[in-house]
C-alpha cells in the first residue's frame, strides 16, 4: 500500500467492519459473520441458515496464532515431537526445545 492511497484503504476497511454493510455482504453471499456483535444480530440469529454453524460456535475455539506462530510449530513443534516419536528425544527434551524455540519466535 502506498502512503497516498493509506486514507482511502482504511476508509475502505472501516466500512466493511461496520455491522451494516457486513451483514448486507452476508444476506448476499451466505457467508458466516466474523464478529460477536454480527452473529448476534437478529437478522442472522433469526435466519435457520446459519442456525448450525452458530450452535457450532459454542464448541469451536480458534488455533492458537500469534507472530512467529507458524514458523515455530512447523520448524520447532512439530520437529521435535517427531523425534520423540522415533525415540530420539525425551518428552521432557522436546519440551525443553519447544519452549527456547518459542521465546526465539516472540522475542
Amino acid at each position: 500500500m502506498s502512503e497516498e492511497n493509506a486514507d482511502a484503504a482504511w476508509a475502505w476497511v472501516s466500512f466493511w467492519g461496520e455491522n451494516e454493510p457486513a451483514i448486507a455482504f452476508l444476506e448476499e453471499t451466505g457467508y458466516f459473520p466474523v464478529s460477536e456483535a454480527i452473529a448476534t444480530d437478529e437478522r442472522i440469529t433469526g435466519n435457520p441458515i446459519y442456525g448450525a454453524a452458530l450452535e457450532a460456535t459454542g464448541i469451536g475455539q480458534l488455533p492458537p496464532s500469534f507472530i512467529g506462530y507458524p514458523a515455530w510449530s512447523g520448524e520447532v513443534v512439530l520437529p521435535a515431537f517427531q523425534k520423540v516419536l522415533v525415540g530420539e528425544y525425551t518428552v521432557e527434551e522436546a519440551v525443553d526445545e519447544m519452549i527456547v524455540g518459542l521465546e526465539d519466535a516472540v522475542s
